[in-house]
């Protein structure tokens, strides 16, 4: 407080002279008056102007009168028009934003931001006043419990992790503030539900003592007395509060699941589809025929939307697997999937929502044998009907669709092949030839009729698409083998694998060949046949060396393609069966190493792992994005890519040049490197030493003149001796003394400089101390990298 008051003093100054009151003035009296009248009508007059000056006056009020209000607030509770006024002017005093008031008054706005969090640091010191805040909502009156909860709201968003500790501090904390979500007053209830959902954010502890103080009940009462999705914010702010329990807390949502609380979801989208004019979804896997769209409000869109995102935290992929299957399988045995899948078959759903749909659904079925099969055989509403994955992949190679509603179809479909062979087979099977003609359009048509198309976009889905069909399973890569394309009336059939190489050749959109080279990549990857067919197509492999041994480019695009290409070459001979007439490993190694180069071919198969998209795609399987300069890999190329990048390094090198070439490369260019480094420490450390003898030159010329600073010292005080004794004297000593002052005033100056120039040096040895360091680090560092590993 000290500090506070004298700031103030310092910033508005006391002018004796001025006969009007200052701010300083005034607030010091109107202080003077709330601690010593006796009266208590007097003290609440002085609260009620302190609440008054608190806007314009905010640091004076702060800085003089915190102590006091904070008295009062414990002194004369009783009283709860004081009460009000006390905590209405600490909410001014511990706004997060200022005031206009306060910023003509003082004209600079940068001082008045950040007052609120410097006073909220100094209540919150103190877990008595957190205790004395949290008892006052203990009072049923609205100008005590509402101005309390104004207050906790400000004190969080300016200090929250200071009052989440001293919250768990106070006895029975949680509960005063779990209370009053049962409040008749909407008002209070509603902000109570803002400031709970403040508090518990990044608290774990917080967020289990919530939880078992039975909030699951009171969220979803809420809900409920609202409307569901109909209601307002409310409902959204009980979503957003369920969310910050459930997203990060295993044991949260495994209360969530053993208590029985997913049936209030289903209940939720039960309730948003149960309209007039629209049927209940039947409890059977086919879809509703909804004939009359739903009436969507922007509340609405962000209600289910929240719901929706409730959902996916149930069931992420990150989260243990074990813990995600049980919750899988208690939302489909409730109704929820089914829910769901009447939702996204519904007419009227706006398109983000139905992104969003899309996406949760993906999430609820992946990796879960039973809800990927209950999704496969959900039929569309139309007429004949078609299987619900027939029409997503319908929207997916739209080109009139939005990118985030083709990229969460692609998602799903990967959600619903993922581990599953059945599925995956099923899907390749459309691709086969059949033996009677088909009348329905099948999964595959739509893939191969996308995967040809003229727009890039559609190559790249389709491809990505058909990767998930071969994931982990060699059996349907040979089965992809059997693919023959009708290319023209009256032309020869070709190849699913020899049309991809011929489209490859011919585009030049980068998003296409993009897509087409990761589906070659993961098609190959551990299939020999597919790599024996792949050389037998003359064409490809002079197209792959022409692309590996252009010339290097800081282009993303172009180390992107070329990498890709350096890829599928190293699987060519890493999987090669040696069939005849087609290339040998040792003819592709030699290949690599005479046309191309194996320093040149690792370093393109490097730089792809390099680039920004490829970073993009590690960090996350799902693919969420609205741009389309984004898309460039799959998350399962990434991991493939991580899991072979050797071995493809080991294969092609295992001719002329061999992994030991490679090797004795990086030992000389690590041995170049760790020579350099060994040059600049021994210059480093010469420059120490210099600087070392400087210093110490600088602290002899020190110690010498401070020695002649004592000796013009003492002389000039036996000189002022003399002269007081001779009077005749007077002037001739006056005169030498002045000399000898000037001379200790020159020395002075001398010894300074002196002094600086030696603090100087002294930090530049500290700077060349650390530098000397780190070099020495990085070179024992490049000394264990440039040690050659046993093989």
């Amino acid at each position: 407080m000290n500090m506070f008051r004298s700031m103030t003093q310092t910033v508005l100054g006391s002018n004796a002279n001025d006969q009007s009151p200052t701010g300083a003035d005034t607030v010091e009296r109107v202080v003077e008056r709330v601690v010593s009248s006796a009266l208590l009508e007097d003290r609440r007059d002085g609260c009620r102007t302190l609440r008054g000056l608190a806007r314009k006056y905010r640091l004076l009020v702060g800085a003089h009168a915190m102590d006091a209000l904070l008295q009062a607030l414990e002194n004369d509770s009783n009283d709860h028009e004081l009460v009000n006024y006390v905590l209405e002017t600490l909410i001014a005093i511990c706004s997060p934003e200022p005031f206009n008031e306060e910023i003509e008054e003082t004209g600079d706005i940068e001082a008045c931001r950040g007052l609120g969090t410097q006073f909220t640091e100094i209540v919150t010191k103190k877990t008595d006043n957190m205790a004395l805040f949290l008892g006052l909502l203990d009072e049923f009156d609205f100008k005590v419990r509402y101005p309390t909860i104004k207050l906790l709201a400000n004190l969080l968003e300016n200090r929250a992790r200071n009052v989440q500790e001293a919250v768990l501090e106070v006895p029975s904390g949680v509960s005063k503030l779990m209370d009053l979500l049962s409040d008749s007053r909407e008002v209070i209830r509603n902000h109570m539900l803002l400031l709970l959902n403040h508090l518990t954010k990044g608290n774990a502890t917080l967020q289990k003592i919530v939880v078992f103080e039975n909030i699951y009940d009171n969220l979803f009462d809420i809900i409920r007395e609202e409307g569901y999705s109909d209601g307002g914010v409310v409902v959204e702010d009980c979503l957003e509060l369920l969310l910050t329990l459930l997203r990060t807390s295993p044991p949260n949502q495994t209360l969530f699941r053993e208590g029985g609380y997913t049936s209030h979801l289903n209940t939720f989208f039960s309730k948003l589809l149960d309209q007039p004019n629209n049927p209940s979804f039947p409890p059977a896997a086919a879809a509703p025929r909804l004939d009359a769209p739903l009436v969507w409000s922007q509340q609405k869109i962000a209600n289910v939307h929240k719901m929706l995102e409730l959902v996916c935290a149930l069931v992420q992929p990150t989260s243990c697997h074990q813990e995600v299957s049980r919750c899988q399988t208690v939302l489909r045995g409730n109704g929820l999937l089914a829910t769901l899948c009447q939702m996204l078959l519904a007419s009227g759903v706006p398109g983000d929502t139905l992104t969003v749909t899309i996406n949760t659904i993906a999430d609820v079925i992946r990796a879960n044998e039973l809800n990927q099969t209950f999704f496969s055989n959900v039929m569309a509403p139309s007429t004949p009907p078609r299987a619900a994955v027939v029409v997503l992949l319908m929207s997916m190679v739209n080109e009139k669709q939005s990118l985030l509603l083709r990229c969460a179809v692609l998602y799903c479909l990967h959600c619903l092949l993922y581990n599953n062979q059945q599925l995956q087979s099923n899907l390749v099977a459309t691709l086969l030839p059949q033996t009677s003609q088909a009348e329905e359009i099948s999964t595959g048509q739509l893939l191969c009729g996308g995967l040809f198309s003229t727009d890039p976009m559609s190559t790249w889905l389709c491809a990505v698409a058909l990767t998930h069909a071969l994931h982990d399973n060699t059996e349907q890569k040979d089965q992809l083998l059997r693919v023959q394309l009708a290319t023209g009336t009256g032309e020869q059939c070709v190849s699913l694998l020899q049309q991809c190489c011929s489209v490859l050749h011919s585009s030049t959109a980068f998003l296409a060949r993009v897509g087409l080279l990761q589906l070659l990549a993961l098609w190959l990857l551990q299939c020999p046949r597919a790599v024996t067919q792949l050389l037998s197509i003359d064409t490809v492999m002079p197209y792959l060396t022409a692309r590996i041994s252009s010339s290097d480019s800081e282009d993303q695009e172009s180390q992107v393609i070329e990498g890709l290409c350096a890829f599928v070459v190293g699987e060519c001979a890493l999987y090669n069966e040696a069939a005849p007439g087609t290339l040998s490993r040792a003819q592709i190694a030699s290949l690599v190493t005479d046309r191309i180069g194996g320093h040149v071919f690792r370093n393109k198969l490097a730089a792809l792992a390099r680039t920004d998209l490829f970073a993009l795609a590690t960090k996350t399987h799902k693919l969420v994005t609205s741009n389309k300069s984004e898309l460039c890999f799959d998350y399962g190329f990434v991991t493939a890519y991580r899991t072979v990048e050797g071995n493809l390094l080991r294969a092609v090198n295992i001719g002329e040049a061999g992994a030991g070439e490679l090797l004795e490369q990086k030992v000389s260019e690590l041995t170049a490197e760790l020579s350099s480094s060994q040059q600049q420490v021994s210059s480093l450390a010469a420059n120490k030493q210099t600087l070392h003898d400087t210093l110490q030159q600088l602290q002899q010329q020190i110690h010498q003149q401070q020695l002649q600073l004592q000796q013009q010292a003492v002389q000039a005080t036996q000189q002022q001796q003399q002269a007081t004794q001779v009077v005749s004297n007077g002037s001739s000593d006056s005169n030498g003394s002045s000399g000898d002052s000037g001379a200790v005033a020159a020395l002075q100056q001398q010894l300074a400089e002196v002094t600086y120039a030696r603090d100087y040096y002294y930090y530049q040895i500290l700077e060349r101390d650390k530098l000397i360091q780190q070099q020495q680090q990085e070179k024992n560092a490049s000394a264990v990298a440039a040690t050659p590993v046993p093989t």
